[in-house]
């Protein structure tokens, strides 16, 4: 209804060492080609796997230079409580987990 630009599950390529590799990973959703969402689901408790999924959305953000994603957890008990923005900027990539 508001007319906001989304691509769903896009194949992202990279260069790594010269060399490209397309659909290195997808992304699950790029909106108004800026901003990165990934929806995941892992118990609250976990925290080992909150952080998988941090560090992998870190990585995928660097390589492919973007700046801000969101990790969404629908597993989460409070909805408000299950999303975290990161964001990765400047030349030495400054992680800020919020």
């Amino acid at each position: 209804m508001r007319e906001i630009f989304y691509d769903r599950e896009v194949p992202v390529e990279i260069l790594y060492k010269g060399r490209r590799v397309t659909s290195a990973f997808k992304f699950h959703f790029i909106v108004e080609h800026q901003l990165i969402i990934e929806v995941e689901t892992f118990a609250e408790g976990d925290l080992g796997l909150k952080e998988h999924f941090k560090d992998r959305l870190s990585s995928w953000l660097r390589l492919s230079g973007y700046e801000t994603g969101f990790l969404v957890n629908f597993q989460a008990t409070d909805l408000r409580n299950g999303i975290k923005r990161l964001i990765v900027s400047g030349n030495e990539p400054v992680l800020h987990w919020r």
